[in-house]
């Protein structure tokens, strides 16, 4: 979404197209280490928006930070591009579930992250706040985990229970 300022400069019109937004651009905005600033930046800078069609369409960081919006595994998407970069930091998609009362299970994408010092926890551009690994269970009525690839395909990664 490009923003076009008109200037009126001597009687000449011009316009100005302010810089896209980027993945650096928001690395270079969030400290290091600061998730819930990051968490709160994607809440009010990424609007949740379904996928078109039926097809769940996965975007990277990149496509969901220029268009503006997606849903929660492209919100995911960007908390992992972010985190990625800060030095010891590692960030993981991690699809929780739960089952409703009719027995079909609810899932849904968030963005996990282990920092240097190992204190875990998610964010989820949803709640401006992140939450402690354990407390993604203890605080919501989610009771499974896994983690996935940048294409949902589960992955094998150990030492993180609940």
């Amino acid at each position: 979404m490009t923003l076009i300022i008109l200037l009126v400069l001597g009687g000449v019109v011009a316009t100005y197209n302010p810089p896209q937004m980027t993945t650096e651009r928001v690395i270079e905005l969030i400290p290091v280490g600061d998730v819930a600033n990051l968490n709160a930046w994607i809440y009010k800078n990424i609007r949740y928006a379904k996928d078109v069609d039926s097809d769940d369409q996965w975007k990277n960081a990149w496509q969901t930070i220029t268009e503006g919006e997606g849903d929660c595994e492209d919100r995911a998407a960007v908390g992992i591009a972010v985190i990625s970069k800060w030095d010891g930091w590692k960030a993981h998609m991690v699809v929780i579930s739960r089952k409703t009362i009719t027995g079909r299970r609810v899932r849904h994408a968030v963005c996990g992250y282990e920092s240097p010092d190992g204190r875990r926890g998610i964010i989820d551009g949803k709640v401006i706040e992140s939450k402690d690994w354990g407390g993604v269970f203890e605080q919501t009525y989610y009771d499974e985990a896994e983690f996935v690839d940048s294409r949902g395909n589960k992955l094998n990664i150990t030492g993180w229970t609940r």
